[in-house]
């Protein structure tokens, strides 16, 4: 048996990344062909984190009722025992020469007059009136009224039921209970409650006509909530996402507008209006409050945009966008509340929402509509007035980007009394954000639209669709800003695809991933030269980038080819220069301050599962935590435990060709290969091995990630003994909660024969 003299290689310090532009045999030992759902820091090869539900943009959860305790006149109920009716009121509204008398007694239980004769039995005449106290109902409540009564002389007698509120009636209907020959009569009623102002406040009463020496007996009467009635907000619904629940009952929804309680109760929603109603089969107790959680139908309201607003008092607020409407972050009950409760915006999905932060507002565009003003409490639509004299009506109907810069507002690529200067700058007055002068405006001299702009050090620096331009400021107070031109030649695709850093800013221009420090253009993706063109070349304007400092990292999410919306991020390590793609479909990312430290019961991993030291400073309150929004308007919490949803990550990490006897011309024989990684007994790695050009791999291995040696890294072992031109490596692992570090990979090769 032959004997090879194996020599370790060792590959460390990873740092060179995802390498595109060279042939796999020419490249580093630290480039991989690919880097899918992993990246290096630092030397080091990590499995990305996962994401979480965060909300959900349109997400609802109202309050419809807050029940009542079955029949709200128990404890209120005329039983006239021992002739009391307090708490009930006995009224003559027509009086008479005879005295109201009551009668007790279970069988007979009633009112009557004695000595009057009666000229019309059969009228509700107004003789008496019995009236409760105050009982509590509610708009929009479905109540269901009883009453069992009779006449106990030979004619029938006339009783008007009226619920009232003041001068306003809510329920009214006359009943006529027959002679005490016919038995009881029983009447049930069900109707909806409107029309109440104050719902502590509502008054039930009997009106009484034709009142004689025959006493009217009651029985069973009683009012009690049955279901609810009324429209849903924020339209419209998604289909099958409606769930009713509270009180004893829970409802939910079949996808077809049916409604069916756990207990047997039924019930109707239409999706386009919002038109709702049910009824329980086992009504809510007392003080329960039953609540409707929906969801807006998503596929028509991607997310546009996450910013936070700045208070006053240095808290933020999570502002988040939709085509449509404005939402913000309610922490108290976890969800995205409609700040204006109505359409503010008309733009398409692919007009990203733009905000910044000034003199204590937040002012907000989409490029297509009026800009708004959010104070922490409200939006108003801002007014500038451009006419000569003023005529208070405004003149700005629209700006692309707005940036605070020199104690005055700018907006960029502006619409002006129904005129559209894609290349013009214009300016507030110094301290003002709403008041302008009509010749307060530069444009640029080229007929290029502006579509992105960023700040580097002090100065804006303005992409258009071709060429890059500096807005410099002057200093002089007739004319603060000029316009300087950078390139000619280079532009910008995406107006969300740039970021800016302290001394440079990146975008994606038409071909390449550029960047410039203001002076200077140069390319950055010379590793990456054909990424962009992965890329589906007629959704570029998607293309939304995001600065991840506390990660060292830039994100820009994008589509692949064929795909209409974002559905990969690229990964760039901006201090390494080293990329990698993730496997995110996020249309838009931004950051959210969690206010105080997470505690155990806040967590949903368990020990086992938990990826995270304990005091990891992304648990900490106060550290930014990335968010993603989708093409469904629902957001993500990044970077958060070891699944996507629950669903597993795949990471995939695709070495070179590697054969450190290359330059000898000759093959190489890879005995084994050692893997220094985070010792973790619930991970696993899988190796396959590819020779040569081959694209199947002759050998595949899963290693446990675990030595039992209780220690922090350790060495794991993959014996292989193929002899090759090349040798490829790729790494995989596709589980939840399984978290991947990589430190060095330590190939054995021995020299083998001549390359052929």
């Amino acid at each position: 048996m032959m004997a090879f003299a194996y020599a370790p290689y060792l590959i460390a310090n990873l740092r060179h990344g995802l390498e595109l532009g060279i042939k796999p045999w020419l490249a580093p030992a630290d480039a991989f062909s690919e880097l899918v759902n992993c990246h290096l820091d630092q030397g080091v090869l990590y499995k990305r984190n996962g994401r979480a539900a965060f909300g959900a943009l349109g997400r609802n959860d109202v309050e419809l009722l807050t029940a009542g305790s079955g029949n709200l006149l128990s404890g209120l109920n005329p039983g006239f025992e021992d002739g009391v009716l307090a708490p009930w009121a006995l009224t003559e509204t027509a009086p008479a020469d005879a005295t109201p008398t009551v009668t007790s007694g279970s069988a007979h239980r009633g009112i009557y007059k004695l000595g009057v004769t009666v000229a019309n039995p059969g009228a509700v005449s107004g003789d008496l009136a019995l009236s409760s106290p105050q009982i509590t109902m509610a708009n929009g409540l479905l109540y269901l009224f009883k009453l069992a009564g009779r006449s106990t002389g030979a004619d029938s007698r006339m009783v008007k039921v009226r619920i009232y509120q003041g001068a306003a009636t809510i329920f009214e209907e006359t009943l006529e209970l027959f002679p005490v020959a016919w038995g009881w009569t029983e009447y049930s009623l069900v109707f909806t409650a409107g029309g109440i102002v104050n719902p502590e406040a509502c008054v039930f009463s009997l009106e009484f006509g034709g009142m004689g020496n025959s006493p009217f007996h009651l029985d069973d009467l009683s009012l009690e909530v049955i279901g609810w009635s009324g429209n849903l907000v924020n339209l419209p619904i998604a289909p099958g996402d409606l769930v009713i629940g509270g009180g004893a009952e829970v409802f939910t929804d079949d996808g077809a507008g049916n409604l069916t309680g756990d207990q047997g109760g039924v019930g109707e929603v239409d999706y386009a209006t919002g038109a709702c109603w049910l009824e329980f089969a086992d009504p809510p107790a007392a003080g329960a409050a039953v609540r409707a959680t929906y969801n807006r139908e998503p596929s028509a309201f991607p997310c546009m945009g996450m910013f936070n607003y700045s208070t006053s008092g240095g808290s933020q607020d999570l502002l988040a966008w939709d085509t449509k409407r404005v939402h913000r972050l309610n922490e108290g009950i976890g969800q995205f509340d409609d700040i204006a409760g109505a359409d503010l915006f008309s733009g398409n999905d692919d007009e990203f929402i733009w905000m910044v932060n000034w003199l204590n507002r937040g002012f907000m565009t989409n490029g297509r509509d009026r800009i708004y003003v959010y104070d922490g409490l409200s939006l108003i639509p801002l007014t500038i007035d451009l006419s000569e004299p003023p005529d208070g009506v405004n003149d700005l109907n629209s700006a692309y980007l707005i940036f605070p810069y020199k104690d005055r507002l700018v907006f960029l690529r502006t619409s002006e009394g129904g005129n559209f200067y894609p290349a013009r700058a214009r300016w507030t007055k110094v301290g003002k954000y709403d008041e302008s002068d009509p010749l307060a405006y530069v444009d640029a001299p080229t007929d290029k639209w502006i579509v992105g702009a960023a700040f580097i050090r002090n100065e804006l620096v303005v992409f258009f669709e071709r060429g890059i331009w500096l807005l410099r400021y002057t200093g002089d107070s007739r004319q603060p800003f000029r316009w300087v031109r950078v390139d000619p030649n280079e532009g910008l695709i995406p107006k969300m695809g740039l970021i800016d850093f302290n001394n440079e800013a990146v975008g994606l221009g038409p071909t390449q991933l550029i960047g410039t420090d203001g002076v200077e253009i140069y390319n950055l993706d010379d590793k990456i030269p054909n990424l962009v063109l992965s890329m589906n070349q007629e959704a570029l304007q998607y293309c939304y980038a995001t600065a991840l400092d506390e990660l060292r990292q830039m994100w820009m999410s994008y589509p692949s080819v064929g795909q209409p919306v974002p559905d990969r991020i690229l990964v760039l390590n901006y201090e390494e220069k080293s990329f990698a793609t993730y496997q995110l479909p996020h249309m838009v990312t931004g950051y959210y301050q969690e206010s105080e430290d997470l505690t155990w019961d806040e967590i949903e991993e368990t020990w086992d599962e938990m990826e995270r030291s304990w005091d990891d400073r992304t648990l900490q309150g106060g550290y930014p935590v990335v968010l993603g929004g989708d093409s469904q308007g629902k957001i993500w919490k990044l970077n958060s435990g070891g699944s996507d949803n629950g669903e597993p990550i795949e990471m995939i990490a695709l070495t070179g060709r590697l054969n450190p006897f290359i330059k000898k011309g000759r093959q190489a024989r890879l005995g084994w290969v050692e893997f220094l990684v985070n010792r973790d007994p619930l991970c696993e790695l899988t190796v396959e091995y590819f020779l040569d050009h081959e694209t199947s791999p002759y050998l595949a291995e899963t290693l446990p990630l675990d030595d039992g040696s209780g220690s922090e890294q350790i060495w794991v072992r993959s014996y292989v003994g193929c002899e090759a031109q090349f040798h490829r490596l790729r790494l995989y692992n596709k589980a939840v909660n399984q978290s991947i570090v990589i430190h060095a990979i330590m190939p054995y090769f021995a020299e083998a024969g001549r390359l052929h």
